[in-house]
């Protein structure tokens, strides 16, 4: 990715910084190509049932926070228009390390599987956010201040 995109960081992303972690790699199965996930989520467990533990493959590399990315990476953004998680299941720990109040995205896309996590929807509406649809696995969020 390096090669063909100008900002590629090669970190897990949560809601704390640390050295190290381990990194779940599920290999290619019959349901699905391959994912990777700081956790399994047990979402995942209940749509696609048992995963074979021979097609998981455990790395270790450092977790951030996007703040910490931002902040260290890219610290001369100014705003963010539109940011879309899909992180299979680590989208609400994703969201608790970013300052909603400081970077403010005005539209967040967030996957979000039958709208099955409701502390996403809980934590993103007390920090100024309202629901404006879902379609499918995603959750299209609108910052209060954000009128198209």
């Amino acid at each position: 990715m390096k090669e063909h995109r100008a900002n590629v960081f090669n970190y897990a992303i949560s809601d704390c910084d640390k050295d190290e972690i381990t990194f779940h790699v599920v290999g290619k199965s019959e349901w699905t190509a391959s994912y990777s996930a700081i956790n399994i989520s047990e979402e995942y467990k209940q749509i696609f049932g048992d995963i074979d533990p021979n097609l998981i493959s455990k790395v270790t590399v450092p977790q951030k926070s996007l703040n910490s990315i931002i902040q260290s990476e890219i610290p001369t953004l100014e705003r963010i228009d539109i940011m879309s998680l899909d992180i299979e299941g680590g989208e609400y720990d994703c969201l608790r390390g970013l300052d909603l109040r400081t970077y403010k995205p005005r539209v967040l896309v967030v996957e979000n599987a039958n709208a099955a996590n409701k502390l996403i929807q809980d934590y993103l509406e007390a920090n100024s956010y309202r629901l404006d649809k879902q379609i499918s696995y995603n959750q299209y969020y609108l910052s209060d201040d954000f009128h198209p």
